[in-house]
């Protein structure tokens, strides 16, 4: 028997292109404009704004290529939740809650850091 591990991101598949990650950092409604419009619209419903820069984009295409994975979520099912349920939160997201990475807030942002 031959067993192999490799690391795998298992998260929702991100709408966004590899084309689109320089210009999130900065301008994170241009892409969410182009990409998910219906996502800029339900900020707008709930009053919400449009996160100006998103960070950080997990990629799946690892655990789908080679596992032949496929999300059960992904941004068309918790847009389509959301209009259900009239709430701006999904359904899942109801049921796990909020997870805070620490019990306390650093003044650097939800990590600490190291100046070492």
């Amino acid at each position: 028997m031959n067993l192999s591990f490799a690391p795998y991101i298992v998260s929702a598949t991100s709408p966004f292109l590899e084309g689109d990650l320089a210009v999130l950092n900065t301008d994170a409604r241009a892409v969410i404009d182009k990409r998910v419009p219906e996502l800029a619209a339900r900020f707008k419903q709930f009053d919400r704004s449009v996160f100006p820069q998103i960070e950080r984009v997990y990629v799946n295409a690892a655990a789908r290529r080679d596992l032949g994975w496929e999300p059960k979520y992904d941004m068309n099912r918790m847009l389509a939740e959301i209009v259900d349920a009239k709430l701006p939160k999904s359904i899942i997201s109801q049921q796990i809650g909020s997870k805070g990475y620490h019990d306390e807030v650093f003044a650097e942002g939800p990590f600490p850091v190291d100046d070492t």
